[in-house]
C-alpha cells in the first residue's frame, strides 16, 4: 500500500494534466512561486507533499487550464478506488505504513 492515500493519485493527475499541455516542470515551479522545480518533481514522483499543496495544485490548475476542483476530484476518485475500503483496511495500511517507517528509520541510523 501506498505511503500516502491521495497523494500519488494528486500528483499523478497533476502531471497529467501539465503533460496534456505540454508545459515542463519549471513553468509549474514558477507559476506557484518556486525558484527551481525541485518541489515539483518531487510531488510528481509521489515523494513528498509540497508546504503548501494549494499553492502547487493551482499552479497546475492554471497551467493546464483545468479547475482546481477537477484536479482534486480525480484524485480522491482515483484514491477510492485504489485506497483502504474499511476501517479494518486502513488500520492494517497503518500498521504497515507503520512498519516501513520504523525499517527505514533503522536504516537512516545504520549510516
Amino acid at each position: 500500500m501506498e505511503t500516502f492515500i491521495v497523494l500519488s493519485h494528486l500528483s499523478s493527475v497533476c502531471k497529467e494534466a501539465r503533460e496534456n499541455e505540454g508545459a515542463r516542470t519549471t513553468g509549474v515551479a514558477d507559476t506557484a512561486g518556486y525558484n527551481s522545480d525541485t518541489t515539483i518533481t518531487r510531488f510528481e514522483k509521489g515523494r513528498a507533499w509540497p508546504r503548501n499543496p494549494d499553492r502547487v495544485v493551482a499552479a497546475y490548475a492554471l497551467t493546464a487550464g483545468v479547475s482546481v476542483f477537477d484536479l482534486w476530484d480525480e484524485a480522491i476518485k482515483r484514491a477510492r478506488a485504489k485506497g483502504p475500503k474499511s476501517v479494518a483496511d486502513l488500520a492494517d495500511w497503518a500498521d504497515q505504513d507503520a512498519a516501513r517507517a520504523e525499517k527505514q528509520h533503522q536504516k537512516d541510523a545504520e549510516k
